[in-house]
């Protein structure tokens, strides 16, 4: 039951390939890693990928993608500070970042409908008065042809 490739983790295996070999074609995972995955998913390193069992491909993915759960060292792994659940220094000024961004956008905000309310009232105010001055040129013109 050999098989030539073989599918993990988005990548294409070599079957032919040793198992810690073939797995660093997968992006980010090296020599290194690769045969501490196998081992702490207890697969012979010796082993061509071809051979490998689907739950032992199973396995070898869990441990790849969870090393925390399998006892591997926080010093082994790369990006450590870049797992979902601790957050480093970095990611916490990125949000105080974007959070004083959108405080300083919904103030211009404000401040831009402020204005515009402000020009409104000013525009109809204006308005008004046009039609006052309408109406008395008006009135003036039917007294004018009333007397007339």
């Amino acid at each position: 039951d050999f098989q030539h490739i073989i599918r993990v983790l988005n990548t294409n295996l070599e079957g032919k390939r040793k198992v810690p070999f073939a797995l660093t074609a997968v992006k980010g995972i090296g020599r290194r890693i690769a045969t501490l995955a196998c081992k702490k998913a207890e697969v012979d390193i010796t082993k061509r990928a071809g051979e490998l069992s689907r739950e032992e491909v199973d396995k070898l993915v869990d441990v790849v993608t969870r090393p925390l759960d399998y006892n591997v060292p926080v010093w082994f792994l790369n990006r450590r500070r870049d797992f979902r659940d601790d957050l480093d220094k970095n990611q916490r000024v990125r949000d105080k970042t974007d959070e004083k961004f959108k405080s300083i956008c919904v103030e211009e905000i404000e401040t831009l409908k402020q204005g515009l309310r402000i020009e409104s009232e000013a525009r109809e105010a204006s308005e008004e008065e046009m039609v006052r001055t309408m109406k008395d040129v008006i009135n003036e013109l039917k007294e004018g042809l009333h007397i007339i």
